[in-house]
């Protein structure tokens, strides 16, 4: 594939106020019903960028990398024509018109994409509209990619290139810069097509400056980050289009990155996190025959000190090297050992942290009005009312809360505890749940936000680790395809392998019990499970290892009856008389 050179005039538009050069004030389109789907789709992905890249630079340690002193940054001077508020809504009218059916003065999408855009991003007060104006951009280039006219995306891919180019390699506020670089790196020269299944090509002439934006030491952290989340999506969808030399650039600064210690101005989850898109980089990049990023890889992810955020996507990604690895991995033993001690850790610092979260306390029983006490009691107080069961209405809440206090923090449980146990055997013959027909088997109930959350990412460490050891994403053994450690350690070792993914598979199930459903059983889940990964680990000997098939159990002798027990006086009490 052969991708040309183009070249982009660069001179700037002179607007006319000839109605016949789109001086006359056009009437605003109304939104038609695809817009909110192309905002969403569109500004999705980008907004989760710029609060991402907004939070690294919020987290940097600025020493040495002061951002210059206030009024030294430059605004991108807004054309006098656009000062109009009437032209800015002509100009933006064209633009949408030409990126939905073609029609319109191509002009005005210069004008739109080259003087409007960077006048905006660059503006004192940008970022308060930084939503709007990325929402805007995206929505017209989505626009023109659902057009299927070709020429209609050419015209509109090539302008927002000028004009975010200029502001992602100028002196201007890093928020400008940092939205206007993620737009670059989400540009495309072919949208994906769902219909065909056929990723995105993404616009290769932004290559170039988004690699010279990350080199470049001089930019601060987040103007870094944003273009080398551009560099990743450039090499994921558009690898065939690369050139060598680029190719042979992006690895060396990956590899550099890769290799380096955090800087005084990174801390050190910002780096490991911006070392996950190198090891995402140089994977796709590798040679058909390169053994030495795999090896690397599992290095790095058995490291005791690299960070999990690290570690475990290099051990993922391990899992697409398998077949380029064999012979390569001589002692998948502490390998295994050392993944399934990071999984240990992790659900040690889940049990930690659950147990430090704040309990939320028991809402104290309310005192009565004063004036509730010159009011008669009712007189049917046998029947509840509004779903009272018999508590005597409203007035018997307060008891009720009492007793579910006490059921919920002792040892008796809750009241649907009890029925699953069986201890409210009378109602065999009442309707449960509208069910009727005796009692219903055990079902979980609704799990609280920190369960979910927190089982959330021990799934994710547990797969990463398994996408390592099988190339798959699944629990247990691959049913087809395996990858990973499985493919590249020798025959006699594969067993070694194979158990340490049923082990692991126990694990996994015991973590997904449905019946773990709130904080209490759920950390005391975490805790029998993490009992099971120490013995996988090797930390302690497995139960079945110090009772054997060999033992006779069944005659061993009986036990020695215990001796009585002293009287007090001879233990050092004194009885009183």
């Amino acid at each position: 594939m052969s991708h040309r050179k183009r070249s982009y005039d660069s001179r700037p538009i002179a607007l006319s106020a000839d109605p016949d050069h789109g001086g006359a004030v056009a009437r605003v389109l109304s939104m038609d019903a695809d817009s909110t789907t192309e905002r969403s789709r569109g500004t999705m992905v980008l907004a989760v960028l710029i609060a991402f890249v907004a939070a690294m630079i919020c987290s940097t340690r600025v020493i040495g990398q002061e951002a210059p002193a206030q009024g030294k940054f430059e605004h991108f001077p807004l054309h006098q024509a656009l000062q109009n508020p009437a032209m800015v809504k002509n100009v933006e009218s064209k633009t949408k018109s030409y990126a939905s059916t073609g029609n319109g003065d191509t002009r005005m999408v210069k004008a739109y994409f080259t003087l409007l855009v960077p006048a905006r991003l660059t503006a004192a007060d940008a970022p308060k509209d930084m939503n709007e104006i990325v929402s805007d951009v995206s929505t017209y280039i989505a626009r023109a990619a659902r057009s299927n006219r070709p020429e209609v995306t050419q015209t509109i891919t090539q302008n927002a290139y000028a004009g975010l180019s200029r502001v992602a390699q100028g002196n201007y506020p890093p928020p400008g810069r940092i939205a206007a670089i993620l737009m670059l790196g989400r540009l495309d020269q072919r949208p994906a097509n769902s219909a065909a299944k056929t990723p995105p090509i993404p616009y290769l002439a932004a290559l170039p400056t988004l690699v010279k934006l990350y080199t470049d030491e001089n930019n601060i952290d987040g103007v870094r980050a944003a273009a080398l989340q551009g560099i990743h999506r450039q090499v994921s969808y558009g690898f065939p289009g690369i050139p060598q030399d680029t190719r042979t650039e992006i690895s060396a600064a990956m590899t550099a990155l890769l290799d380096s210690e955090p800087p005084m101005t990174r801390t050190d989850d910002v780096h490991a996190y911006l070392q996950r898109y190198a090891v995402d980089i140089l994977t796709s990049l590798r040679a058909a025959d390169d053994k030495a990023l795999g090896v690397k890889l599992i290095g790095i992810s058995t490291k005791a000190d690299t960070p999990d955020l690290l570690a475990l996507h290099s051990a993922a990604r391990v899992g697409d090297l398998g077949a380029t690895m064999q012979g390569k991995v001589d002692t998948p033993d502490t390998v295994l050992q050392s993944w399934a001690a990071r999984a240990m850790r992790a659900f040690e610092s889940e049990v930690d942290r659950l147990n430090a979260l704040e309990r939320i306390p028991n809402a104290a029983s309310q005192p009565k009005k004063p004036a509730d006490f010159l009011r008669k009691p009712s007189e049917n107080t046998g029947r509840g009312a509004a779903g009272g069961y018999g508590m005597g209405g409203m007035d018997g809440m307060d008891e009720m809360s009492g007793m579910e206090d006490m059921m919920m923090d002792s040892s008796m449980g809750s009241m649907e505890d009890m029925m699953m146990d069986g201890g409210m055997s009378g109602m065999d013959e009442m309707s449960m749940y509208g069910m009727g027909g005796g009692m219903m088997a055990a079902q979980a109930k609704p799990q609280p936000p920190e369960v979910i959350s927190s089982r959330r990412r021990l799934n994710h460490v547990l797969q990463q680790l398994h996408l390592g050891v099988t190339g798959n994403g699944s629990a247990g053994m691959p049913s087809r395809n395996p990858g990973g450690l499985l493919v590249s350690v020798p025959n006699e070792k594969k067993k070694l392998v194979e158990d340490w993914l049923t082990s692991m598979k126990e694990v996994v199930d015991a973590l997904n019990d449905d019946m773990l459903d709130d904080r209490d059983k759920y950390i005391e889940g975490l805790e029998s499970q993490i009992e099971m990964l120490k013995v996988i680990v090797g930390d302690q000997e497995p139960e079945r290892a110090i009772f054997t098939d060999d033992d006779d159990l069944a005659n061993a002798p009986a036990a020695a009856e215990p001796e009585a027990a002293a009287p007090a006086a001879a233990v050092g009490f004194k009885l009183d008389e």
